[in-house]
């Protein structure tokens, strides 16, 4: 079985289209990074992962199952999603929030066990939060909530983990943790999605990256077939190039070209 798969997929919003025959393939335990400029249709794809967005055309299974016939209490079993910059609005202690992950995995009526609250500290102890699970969340710092945030994603202990730019309000060691955690649930089943700005993270991590432009795949495989600067050229309009240091690969961008030199859509 195949754990997510997209095929055909194309969505418009009012009379602008936003993504069009996109296709994306996640295997068990596999890390994809959806990278693209702004307004290539990265966190639309997510969504409709998600279930949260229906396409105007395609479809997407999860576990060879539509995903548009599962109901919802059994996606959020098998699935957590984490938004981009997502706000808390209630003073809730940071433990309870966290808790909240737990909610799928529970029966009716029933409250947290003892078990429930060891898998919340353990999410919280995995991005170095634990210390502030008595503080209140709106006390805390922007890259603290994004850490108890993604802590919430983990509690649920999710076969499929979709996340649009976790890690962007980070610093870079919290960086490295967060996306440590990730790559290392992967190598115990896990699929990750997640949406990249920062190319650099996406070549250390995924085994797929995915880049979108103008709402196509322009190219898709390992990090190394695709962010080449032949690519990055006609998608970012950037002069760069890649540059291994120890097994990791870095993307030093030079400068900007002139428009022209972009290209919208995928190869011809």
């Amino acid at each position: 079985m195949t754990p997510l798969d997209a095929k055909h997929v194309s969505v418009a919003l009012g009379a602008r289209q936003i993504l069009t025959d996109v296709g994306l393939r996640a295997e068990a335990g596999g890390f994809v990074g959806l990278i693209g400029p702004n307004g290539s249709g990265k966190t639309t794809l997510l969504r409709i992962l998600a279930g949260l967005l229906r396409p105007d055309a395609g479809s997407v299974s999860m576990n060879d199952r539509g995903l548009a016939d599962m109901p919802d209490a059994e996606r959020a079993r098998l699935m957590a999603y984490l938004p981009q910059g997502t706000e808390v609005h209630w003073p809730l202690i940071v433990e309870r929030l966290v808790a909240l992950g737990r909610i799928p995995t529970l029966d009716t009526w029933r409250g947290l066990r003892e078990s429930d609250l060891e898998v919340v500290a353990r999410a919280l102890g995995s991005v170095e939060a634990l210390h502030l699970k008595d503080r209140v969340v709106s006390t805390l710092s922007t890259g603290e909530r994004a850490r108890v945030l993604f802590a919430r994603a983990l509690a649920s202990d999710p076969r499929i983990l979709l996340a649009d730019e976790p890690v962007a309000s980070l610093d870079l060691g919290h960086q490295l943790l967060v996306l440590d955690e990730v790559q290392n649930r992967c190598a115990k089943g896990m699929t990750a999605i997640v949406v990249f700005h920062d190319l650099s993270l996406a070549a250390r991590y995924c085994s797929h990256v995915v880049l979108l432009n103008a709402g196509r795949v322009f190219s898709a495989g390992a990090a190394t077939e695709v962010l080449t600067p032949e690519n990055l050229r006609e998608t970012y309009g950037v002069d760069a190039t890649l540059s291994t240091d120890g097994g990791t690969t870095q993307i030093i961008a030079h400068g900007r070209l002139a428009p022209e030199n972009h290209r919208e859509g995928p190869r011809p």
